[in-house]
């Protein structure tokens, strides 16, 4: 729909027309598509600094305060020379410790009751993905939402998260090249995450259109685990959505060290929304096609789709 293509990591889908999209294919596409953006690693004395630190902190053998105090520590830039064996983090490690101390104050040793939606979004997402994707020069300003964005004409949904950019002369609004919906509980209706992924998706082609941005960055939270997507218009008429990593968010304290075995995912992000999400060089109208609402999918979802079929857009891990 819209020209949108989807190339989940999952892609054995049956009831597609095979014949046309061969989960093979769909799997070639993806890898295709994911080996044109540079994967970095962690460096190993950045990674074992930070793990160690995090490490300490879980024990409660240091503070909060001296946790985020060392951590911050790594991302400071070093005045005195140093020395020749020791490197320095990269923007992109520093915006995942980042993100890391901006979760800590939220982390607590206890049985938290369920979260609320707001709970979730103003206490977890949103210091996460504000330390993770945020910068000052240009200005990324990633913030919760729910409201209609006002510079897409005939717009009704609402996205839970944006990031907007402020690099118009420096100071002015530029465009959005980033999206997230989140819903408080895995329990719910496969249909209704499907439907808050299309929107994701008109999303980030409005905003492809209207900005001409070579990738728009959108991410989908249940609960506490996140799936990150990347939408770019490489080819005419048909948009690409790719599935680019899934984590979980921590909620409690001793979740933190789960979060080390996606450091590099995370580097991944990272770099591929600074590098990427930026207005093409190319001129990408030619290429444009119109875009059914979201109020298409309300339409068709009934009448389309026998009532105990599931919907094979799975999200979850």
């Amino acid at each position: 729909m819209s020209g949108i293509l989807v190339l989940q990591r999952r892609s054995n889908y049956e009831d597609l027309p095979t014949n046309i999209f061969p989960p093979s294919l769909l799997t070639a596409a993806r890898t295709e598509i994911l080996s044109k953006y540079k994967r970095n690693t962690f460096q190993p004395h950045v990674r074992s600094a930070v793990q160690s630190i995090i490490q300490q902190f879980v024990d409660e053998n240091i503070t909060e305060t001296r946790a985020k105090i060392e951590l911050l520590s790594l991302c400071e830039p070093v005045v005195t020379p140093l020395p020749q064996d020791s490197i320095e983090p990269t923007e992109y490690e520093c915006a995942i410790i980042m993100a890391i101390v901006a979760l800590l104050s939220y982390l607590y040793d206890c049985d938290m009751k369920p979260l609320s939606e707001a709970h979730l979004n103003s206490s977890y997402v949103h210091p996460f993905m504000h330390g993770l994707l945020s910068a000052k020069k240009p200005a990324k300003v990633a913030h919760c939402s729910n409201i209609i964005p006002e510079e897409f004409d005939d717009a009704v949904d609402r996205p839970d998260y944006k990031i907007d950019v402020y690099a118009s002369s420096g100071y002015r609004f530029s465009y959005t090249n980033a999206y997230g919906e989140v819903k408080k509980s895995s329990n719910v209706s496969v249909t209704l995450l499907a439907k808050d992924f299309y929107r994701l998706c008109i999303f980030s082609k409005e905003a492809i259109d209207q900005y001409n941005l070579r990738n728009v960055l959108s991410f989908q939270v249940t609960a506490n685990s996140v799936t990150f997507f990347t939408m770019q218009l490489e080819f005419p008429f048909l948009y690409t959505v790719t599935e680019l990593v899934r984590l979980r968010i921590p909620t409690k304290k001793c979740d933190l060290l789960d979060l080390m075995g996606h450091m590099d995912n995370l580097l991944f992000v990272a770099s591929l929304y600074r590098d990427h999400c930026v207005i093409s060089e190319n001129d990408l109208s030619p290429w444009r096609c119109d875009t059914l609402s979201s109020a298409y999918l309300d339409v068709i979802k009934n009448k389309l789709a026998p009532r105990k079929r599931t919907c094979n857009l799975t999200l979850d891990a």
